[in-house]
């Protein structure tokens, strides 16, 4: 399955009382990685195995990248609490993103199918943590 759409959203933050501007920048950064580690999806039916394990170790990159980028945003003074329950979600997102591509990896490197069902479960939670994130909105 594959799993794309922006995690991120700020809702109505039309009077801010913290760095507004160095929060989107940090947003900006995630959502790039973001859209960058998911591209691999689009090609993982026509693409050779050793351009998939780099994709996905590069992706494995990008998360963890964007697990300090939402630490850094939980440092931002008077950041309300919306968007600290939101970096909450996004941090289990981050992991369910690492384990999801560490277990394609698996799935690749070993040239087996019997890491499906685990692939499909670790996608359904990634849907769940999405839903999630579509409510705070």
């Amino acid at each position: 399955a594959v799993i794309a759409g922006t995690a991120f959203l700020a809702g109505d933050l039309s009077t801010p009382d913290f760095d507004a501007t160095a929060y989107d920048k940090e947003v900006v950064k995630f959502v790039e990685n973001e859209n960058q580690s998911l591209a691999v999806f689009n090609m993982i039916d026509s693409s050779e195995p050793e351009y998939l394990i780099k994709e996905f170790r590069n992706g494995i990159v990008l998360w963890k990248e964007n697990k300090e980028i939402v630490r850094k945003l939980n440092t931002i003074e008077n950041l309300p609490a919306e968007l600290l329950e939101q970096n909450k979600i996004l941090l289990r997102y981050c992991e369910l993103r690492i384990k999801h591509n560490e277990i394609i990896l698996k799935a690749i490197s070993e040239d087996t199918d019997k890491y499906v069902p685990e692939i499909e479960r670790i996608g359904m939670e990634i849907n769940k943590v999405l839903k999630e994130l579509e409510e705070i909105k």
